[in-house]
């Protein structure tokens, strides 16, 4: 069980998703990084463990179903284009040599390819026949188990997202990837086996690039302080610390037996552990618990701009990094989301702001309130 989606955009192809595994009953974690309860039913569990992106050349795989399926289909794809250096003929070989289709176990891929004129996207049994698809400017293909209101929100999502590309790759992946952790902000998607922290890449015809370093902030009403998560990728693993859980977590996934997994978590912890205190983000992500509201705040790396600052946590060993509006924005954020859509309605509100450097007291008033980029 998965959600793993792939669109293409005239410029780039983007692939995202989350990080549960449905699998055999083992010791897990009680949340996952975002404070979602995960599960243990019987000789069944679903828990964050896993990044479902591979990378390979110039290929770049989500993975979405039968989990180990998946991978080992995502490993003859590799094995064929590495020879062939075609994607095309690389998926048509995968299928040859993995049929015939439909097989017992599902398991669906969103290959994208680095290349000439333009990148490429492909998705492999979209609809269960063991088929090849590839899609084109504009067009996105959602897999997996989350229910189809989720689909069909996150298509609608994208949609108006798309104006945020002129601000850049990293920026569009941003605040996507913002978009696609509302979802389980604000639903409990577990029992589709679906949650987790989402992740992404950006692939163009130069390079494909691992999302920015990004920190989320969930503004919960009556809390001066919020909490936070930060994500990142390094060396192809998922890295992720949470004030939520007060823990670092940091996910893989290796094809034909590359790396030790174990032993690159462990090489990867310490990093992980000091990450979310350093307060060097490219994006900072303001999701609203009680509107659905989705605000991307450009860092470019700076540990402080005229909107967000950083303090470290000296109370107690582990220390953790508390990240505050100032005042003035937060104000501004509440004024422009000040009437309550419908509930029912789950009407999605966004804003992208470009970075704004330090330097200007919080004592001193406002130049002017934030103004909001993008689509609403």
């Amino acid at each position: 069980m998965s959600y793993v989606l792939g669109w293409k955009t005239r410029s780039n192809v983007y692939i995202a998703a989350d990080s549960m595994i449905t699998g055999a009953a083992t010791s897990i974690n009680d949340h996952s990084s975002f404070g979602e309860r995960q599960i243990v039913d019987g000789s069944d569990s679903v828990a964050e463990r896993a990044l479902k992106i591979v990378v390979n050349d110039d290929l770049a795989i989500g993975l979405c179903g039968d989990f180990r399926l998946a991978r080992d289909l995502a490993s003859s794809v590799f094995r064929a284009y590495r020879r062939l250096r075609d994607p095309e003929a690389a998926l048509r070989e995968m299928i040859v040599s993995n049929g015939p289709f439909p097989i017992q176990h599902t398991a669906q891929l969103v290959v994208a390819w680095r290349g000439e004129p333009c990148p490429r996207l492909f998705s492999f049994n979209h609809d269960g026949s063991g088929t090849f698809q590839e899609l084109g400017h504009g067009e996105g293909v959602p897999l997996g188990s989350v229910r189809a209101m989720h689909k069909s929100m996150t298509q609608e999502l994208l949609k108006r997202l798309f104006a945020v590309e002129r601000q850049g790759s990293a920026a569009y992946l941003a605040a996507a990837l913002g978009a696609l952790q509302s979802l389980g902000v604000h639903d409990y998607l577990l029992d589709d086996g679906v949650g987790g922290s989402f992740t992404g890449l950006s692939v163009s015809r130069e390079t494909i690039a691992w999302q920015p370093d990004l920190l989320y902030l969930i503004d919960e009403p009556g809390k001066e302080i919020w909490p936070g998560v930060a994500t990142c990728v390094r060396d192809q693993n998922l890295i992720v610390t949470s004030t939520i859980t007060n823990q670092p977590r940091v996910f893989m996934t290796t094809v034909e037996g590359a790396n030790d997994p174990e032993q690159w978590s462990e090489m990867w912890s310490e990093f992980a552990r000091a990450y979310i205190t350093r307060g060097l983000f490219d994006f900072v992500v303001l999701l609203g618990l009680e509107r659905w509201v989705v605000v991307v705040i450009e860092m470019k790396q700076h540990s402080e701009s005229k909107m967000l600052r950083f303090h470290a946590d000296s109370i107690g060993s582990d220390g953790v990094s508390w990240f505050e509006l100032h005042s003035e924005m937060r104000d501004a954020l509440r004024r422009r989301f000040a009437s309550d859509p419908d509930p029912e309605a789950r009407d999605f509100r966004f804003g992208f702001e470009p970075f704004q450097a330090p330097g200007r007291a919080e004592s001193e008033p406002p130049e002017e309130t934030p103004r909001f980029r993008g689509a609403e």
